[in-house]
């Protein structure tokens, strides 16, 4: 029952995800991006970018907790390396190593997706050029990853609770650095967070479903 429920958060997430993503390509559009870029709640969006403007240190910083997250991902990966070098078995790694794998690989593939599929683009051009925005990467891939790194710590045995809070408090983080950046529209920080959020629910619907077989 427990997993069960676990599987339909994790379905119900991904359905707001999407809808509000269709909300946004469709809703109170507007020309009101660089170079003429047309945005989805465009009022609430120019509104919230105006009042907060684009600060240089947070993106920096929102940067480095992003480089933190991939360090991360990238730990637990030569982990799952480690244990299949010892044990010469995929079958016989950490489930919830491959599991953890398994998500981030779903991160990766839903960038590249949406850098294909533009929802729209971001309110500053450095360069001249328009990037796309939709959803923010920086907001979606480092809470998906300490989101998913809190679930994976809290299953280990003796968990140390400070760990998880920790990296809790950088999934919260996260998106208040990347908003005050003023790289993203406020509809981009959300989004991120929604499909993050997302993710976060399939991993711990997935380990559970492994605890349970």
């Amino acid at each position: 029952m427990k997993n069960r429920s676990a599987a339909i958060r994790a379905a119900v997430y991904t359905v707001c995800a999407v809808v509000f993503t269709v909300l946004v390509k469709k809703v109170g559009v507007e020309a009101v991006g660089p170079l003429g870029s047309e945005v989805g709640f465009a009022s609430l969006n120019k509104t919230v970018f105006d009042l907060i403007g684009e600060r240089k240190i947070f993106d920096i910083l929102s940067e480095i907790l992003a480089i933190g997250a991939i360090l991360t991902a990238a730990a637990f990966a030569l982990k799952g390396a480690v244990q299949l070098f010892r044990k010469k078995s995929l079958f016989k790694v950490d489930f919830r190593l491959l599991c953890l794998g398994a998500v981030f690989l779903g991160v990766i593939i839903l960038y590249f997706v949406f850098e294909k599929m533009i929802i729209n683009y971001r309110p500053v051009t450095p360069d001249g050029v328009l990037e796309a925005s939709y959803p923010s990467s920086h907001t979606m891939v480092t809470i998906a990853i300490f989101g998913c790194a809190s679930v994976y710590a809290q299953s280990c045995r003796g968990y140390d609770p400070k760990l998880v809070l920790v990296l809790r408090a950088f999934c919260v983080l996260a998106p208040v650095l990347r908003l005050l950046s003023g790289q993203h529209w406020l509809t981009d920080i959300i989004g991120g967070c929604l499909f993050s959020v997302a993710f976060i629910a399939l991993y711990r619907a997935l380990i559970g479903a492994g605890e349970n077989a």
